[in-house]
């Protein structure tokens, strides 16, 4: 869920790094073939390329992590405010979608049921709609539906109806389709909608350059016509591509603005370094990887003293302890280890105890050298939450235990099961990890 989050506000980064773009440097263009290739390829990157993550490795010092590798005690961080606040975004953010999902499936089909009706022709691979409603000109994939008795001459019908066989012939509904459906999953955007307005402005401008004409009369002409019936009624535009729209004022001018000459191309390629700095800032992601250091009799150094339930041992009896029979480890080092155990401590100690030792559970002396807590969930124990004491004081269960200075790090005493709830009762259902830290 909450990588899922992330990409949709990664994902409208890079959607708005694509609407900087054209407006700052190409909406003034009359490069209208490029511009709607460079807004398509926007809508197609934005949804695809935060899926590809730049991963970064960083090593680390190896940490203990049980026997065979296996992990004595998982410990989860996670928040639960954070995992709280993630579930209520994540149910708006699916409710928003369902409305406007919604309402694109009314829209879709009532402009439908006005398409079956209405009496029909087809020339030249275009179904044409005649209708007796007071509604602007528009198209949808090869139909085109008019009202005849709306305009003064036949030759103003032909040229409206040229603007929209230029819609037909270049496909201009897919264009509408595929932003509409983008919407509806980034309506939480505010950038997605003054982009579906781009994209709608410029498919009018890729018409009106066809359907205008290269004289400067039939421009004229095309103008006027524009001008004239700004205040036609716009039904059914959502959807379509309709020849009266909101943005004849910006039609006129562009049918009025010289062709861009071919070195204004270059414009397109501003966006390549604007997503390479995205992947390399935004969409890197850095791993820490741990060499995960078994407890096992291959590599413990033979000069470190190893204690099993209070004995020493050997090395040889650790190869019959299975991870899950393992209650607690302590880990002590330096002078502290001395003075519990004597020069038989000045490589270090390692006290291992198991569940089914019925002694006491602690540590017998104090270590100061580095040890790490490795961060991890048990395979199977679900979100388990262990208690975290410091120097005999109960932290709060959002304590973050990195925030604990390693080097500052003295000894660690892990707890589970029976020994956890006997010496913290309920507080101790899901393991204690007592650390002991310098006070200096």
């Amino acid at each position: 869920m909450e990588f899922f989050l992330i990409y949709l506000i990664k994902s409208a980064g890079l959607l708005l790094l694509f609407y900087i773009v054209y407006r700052l440097f190409l909406h003034r263009e009359t490069l209208f073939r490029g511009n709607r290739l460079f807004l398509l390829s926007g809508i197609i990157v934005s949804g695809i390329l935060p899926l590809f993550v730049i991963t970064k490795v960083v090593e680390s010092s190896p940490v203990f992590s049980g026997i065979a590798g296996s992990p004595v005690e998982g410990v989860s961080l996670e928040k639960d405010g954070t995992a709280f606040w993630s579930g209520i975004i994540f149910q708006v953010y699916i409710t928003g979608v369902v409305f406007f999902l919604f309402r694109f499936a009314v829209q879709l089909y009532s402009l439908r049921r006005f398409l079956a009706s209405g009496e029909k022709s087809k020339k030249d691979g275009v179904i044409l709609i005649k209708t007796g409603e007071e509604t602007s000109p528009f198209s949808f994939f090869n139909f085109l539906v008019y009202n005849p008795d709306m305009y003064n001459s036949p030759e103003e019908l032909n040229i409206i109806l040229a603007h929209e066989k230029a819609h037909i012939r270049q496909q201009h509904s897919l264009d509408i389709l595929l932003i509409h459906l983008f919407t509806v999953l980034q309506w939480f955007n505010p950038m997605v909608w003054l982009y579906k307005k781009a994209m709608v402005v410029n498919l009018e401008y890729l018409a009106d350059r066809q359907a205008a004409g290269s004289g400067k009369g039939d421009k004229r002409n095309y103008q006027l016509l524009l001008l004239r019936q700004t205040g036609a009624y716009q039904k059914y535009m959502t959807l379509t591509n309709t020849f009266f729209n909101s943005s004849i004022k910006k039609r006129v001018v562009m049918l009025q603005t010289k062709d861009s000459k071919e070195s204004a191309w270059w414009k397109y390629g501003i966006i390549i370094p604007a997503l390479a700095a995205f992947m390399f800032i935004v969409n890197t992601e850095t791993v820490v990887a741990q060499k995960s250091v078994g407890i096992t009799t291959e590599n413990i150094p033979d000069n470190v003293l190893l204690i099993i339930n209070g004995e020493i041992s050997e090395g040889g009896r650790l190869k019959d302890i299975q991870p899950d029979s393992i209650r607690a480890i302590n880990i002590i080092k330096d002078e502290h280890a001395i003075a519990a155990y004597g020069e038989r401590g000045e490589n270090g100690v390692i006290e291992v105890y198991t569940k089914s030792y019925s002694g006491v559970v602690g540590v017998k002396g104090k270590g100061k050298g580095d040890v790490r807590i490795r961060k991890k969930s048990t395979p199977g124990a679900g979100e388990e939450r262990p208690l975290i004491v410091v120097n005999g004081r109960v932290k709060g269960r959002d304590f973050d235990i990195n925030s604990i200075p390693e080097s500052s790090i003295e000894a660690v005493n892990v707890l589970k099961g029976e020994s956890a709830l006997k010496k913290y009762g309920s507080r101790g259902a899901d393991g204690v990890i007592e650390i002991s830290v310098n006070r200096e």
